[in-house]
């Protein structure tokens, strides 16, 4: 079977994606909306590239993020590879300390630190 990447961007294709090059089958949604429609109907694919912002007032890429952590939990499925390409830093560590809190809790049982970067105290 043939690998799959789901893009979440709402301005880049898949071609100005560089951790996507590898991949013939790349589905791309727009929308935290379609990101979940699509998990949820045709199931988790072998890897995520997720963008941070998809415009003014719309869920990011943090909030399907932590849909996806959440659909892993409740269906017992584990994590799929996945890559950040925003150009916003702070979004794209936010998703990054996310998912590898997540991964971290399924592989030893630590309680992830799942708050963004301008929750915690320093």
């Amino acid at each position: 079977m043939t690998p799959t990447a789901l893009l979440l961007d709402d301005e880049r294709n898949s071609e100005a994606v560089e951790s996507l090059r590898l991949f013939q089958n790349i589905v791309t949604v727009r929308s935290v909306a379609a990101f979940k429609e699509h998990i949820t109907s045709k199931g988790l694919p072998d890897f995520i590239a997720f963008d941070f912002y998809l415009g003014m007032g719309l869920p990011t890429g943090y909030d399907a993020a932590h849909f996806l952590c959440q659909h892993c939990m409740d269906n017992k499925l584990a994590l799929p590879k996945w890559k950040v390409h925003s150009s916003s830093k702070e979004g794209a560590l936010d998703i990054e300390r996310l998912l590898l809190n997540f991964r971290r809790f399924k592989d030893t049982g630590a309680v992830p630190d799942v708050r963004m970067k301008h929750e915690r105290e320093y």
